[in-house]
């Protein structure tokens, strides 16, 4: 009883640096098994969200102020993707990587992934509210969300890895958050997450360009 104990205390420290701790919690009590194996999967769904004129933002803030703004930032945009079943893959400046069915199976990946990303648009107005009163300038946020083949593995060095994922589908999700902000939208997806969302609104949008091929863009508004 105490090997089994310890076996799942063991497994909780390990994924926790990668899951929110519900998820983790539940995982443990119903004996999931996590899979940090690299692995080709078809079907990962990846969302990528970027603060609008973040370098501006940036230089209107006092430097030893700026970590508090991000901080507080990041707490908003991480706990609507991690409430949402996600894992956080890394931080790149102001942006966030996020993505679903990598270290868990999840079959509704692309609705959480809608979900998480219309809950991270009103976190964003509390996170605006929080920074007038700081004086700190408002914030807005874009987003881009794609669904498809993946590697995920441990990249890195012998001494210093992460747990990320990489492939086609993170080139076409950053396609669509940067073609977001230049059409202003709020969150654009691809064919794919819009064929398995099905329960909330879209309207045709721009096209997105990658090694010779278009790709149809769909913006993403609540029923």
């Amino acid at each position: 009883m105490f090997n089994n104990f310890f076996k799942k205390r063991r497994q909780k420290g390990n994924i926790g640096a990668y899951l929110s701790d519900d998820l983790v919690n539940e995982m443990v009590r119903s004996e999931i098994k996590p899979d940090l194996s690299a692995r080709i999967t078809p079907d990962i769904t990846v969302m990528i969200t970027n603060m609008i004129g973040y370098v501006g933002i940036a230089e209107a803030i006092e430097t030893d102020r700026l970590p508090i703004y991000m901080n507080k930032y990041f707490e908003f945009i991480v706990d609507a993707v991690t409430h949402h079943g996600a894992f956080v893959d890394k931080f790149i400046g102001d942006k966030v990587i996020s993505a679903w069915n990598c270290i868990t199976k999840d079959a509704d990946a692309p609705h959480k992934s809608c979900e998480a990303a219309l809950i991270q648009i009103e976190k964003i107005d509390e996170f605006n509210e929080w920074a007038s009163k700081m004086d700190f300038p408002l914030a807005d946020i874009c987003i881009g969300i794609a669904t498809g083949e993946g590697f995920a593995a441990n990249v890195g060095s012998e001494r210093r890895f992460n747990y990320t994922v990489t492939g086609k589908v993170i080139n076409i999700c950053s396609k669509l958050e940067s073609a977001a902000k230049d059409v202003k939208a709020r969150i654009l997806v691809d064919e794919q997450t819009k064929k398995q969302a099905k329960v909330f609104q879209f309207s045709e949008s721009t096209k997105i360009y990658l090694n010779n091929k278009d790709y149809q863009s769909f913006e993403l508004s609540r029923n």
